[in-house]
């Protein structure tokens, strides 16, 4: 409803001959447009919350990730510390990814990555960099952080909730596998049935 008034505000603004109303208007139709955005965003780290995920399509490949032992840090070196990992992961995850693909934090510290592309290989590839950058630029005393990693495809029988699921069952193996590890989904089989360790 409030969209489709501001469609028609918008497709009319050039009758307005006052212009200074007009400015007025057009700062009000930035804002709105600020708000709605912010509201799909997570407060935390910046990158998207799960409410961008009722406008997903087009997607061809989905990762869900999270920081392994991911408690500990937060026990160890307190809830500053711990948000500053999830910002520091979701820094480097929206820097390795395209302009069209989406960065999501799922909950807690999971995030979900929607990708465009169907190449399975150059997005395992893109989050073994991805996970050795985590590694990398986390430094902590006596811990080093690491990522485990679910990808799965597109299935044209699946709605994204199904995919997300298949994801999370990848994740789940990855942690199986030791963490540390991307796991893959293969949707003709269905289980997960590969893996990279890192």
């Amino acid at each position: 409803m409030a969209d489709d008034y501001f469609d028609k505000l918008i497709s009319k603004i050039d009758l307005i001959d006052d212009k200074e109303l007009k400015n007025l208007i057009l700062k009000l139709i930035d804002e709105r447009n600020e708000l709605a955005d912010s509201i799909k965003k997570d407060s935390l780290t910046g990158v998207y919350n799960r409410r961008v995920l009722d406008e997903i399509d087009g997607y061809r490949t989905l990762v869900l990730c999270d920081v392994d032992n991911f408690k500990t840090i937060n026990d160890s070196f307190g809830h500053d510390v711990g948000d500053k990992v999830l910002k520091i992961v979701a820094n480097i995850l929206i820097g390795n990814c395209r302009e069209h693909d989406l960065v999501c934090r799922y909950g807690g510290d999971e995030f979900l990555l929607i990708f465009k592309t169907d190449d399975e290989k150059a997005v395992k590839a893109r989050m073994k960099k991805v996970a050795n950058k985590v590694t990398n630029s986390v430094t902590l005393p006596n811990f080093t952080a690491t990522l485990s990693i679910g990808v799965t495809s597109y299935n044209a029988l699946s709605d994204l909730s199904e995919t997300i699921h298949r994801a999370d069952q990848a994740l789940y193996k990855a942690k199986a596998f030791g963490k540390n590890t991307l796991a893959c989904y293969d949707c003709d089989t269905k289980k997960s049935n590969s893996k990279v360790k890192f």
